[in-house]
């Protein structure tokens, strides 16, 4: 990569990280609100969960595989470059940044449904999972130097 890119990709990862981390910090937080949330003891016997609840832990994992499937469609070097009108590396890595901060918003989803779905009646189990999910969708979206640089690339490239 040219010296200049590298530059403005170095330049741009840490607020990126910021954000990231933030996000991150909030599904987090989610699981933590569900672990203080949950009753103390549950019987062993646990009757099933609220119609309610388990419509929640469903679009729990609806949201998360919209999230990757949007990465693709979104994010995906080529996808960049189509969607940035000119070559123009300081565009690009707006619309990185704006297109990133979407996603990781729709990522903290599963989590907050867990909490909901917690709320509803649901198992802790269930909740914790959807947090992990999240985390999980969060470690694929992380900012990396070479996932942005890829997309930037992908956009100076272009003729």
């Amino acid at each position: 990569m040219h010296p200049e890119f590298d530059r403005r990709v170095r330049a741009e990862l840490p607020r990126l990280r910021l954000f990231w981390a933030a996000m991150l910090a909030a599904s987090l937080a989610c699981a933590g609100l569900g672990v203080l949330a949950s009753p103390v003891s549950s019987p062993l016997g646990e009757a099933s969960a609220p119609p309610a609840a388990v419509a929640a832990a469903a679009l729990g994992l609806v949201s998360a595989a919209a999230v990757l499937l949007l990465d693709r469609a979104i994010l995906a070097p080529g996808q960049v470059a189509a969607r940035v009108p000119i070559p123009d590396p300081g565009l690009a890595l707006r619309y990185l940044l704006a297109g990133h901060l979407a996603l990781w918003s729709l990522a903290a989803l599963p989590a907050i449904l867990g909490l909901a779905h917690l709320l509803l009646g649901g198992p802790l189990r269930t909740s914790l999972a959807l947090c992990a999910v999240s985390l999980g969708i969060f470690a694929l979206l992380a900012p990396t130097r070479t996932r942005i640089a890829t997309r930037l690339a992908a956009v100076v490239r272009r003729p």
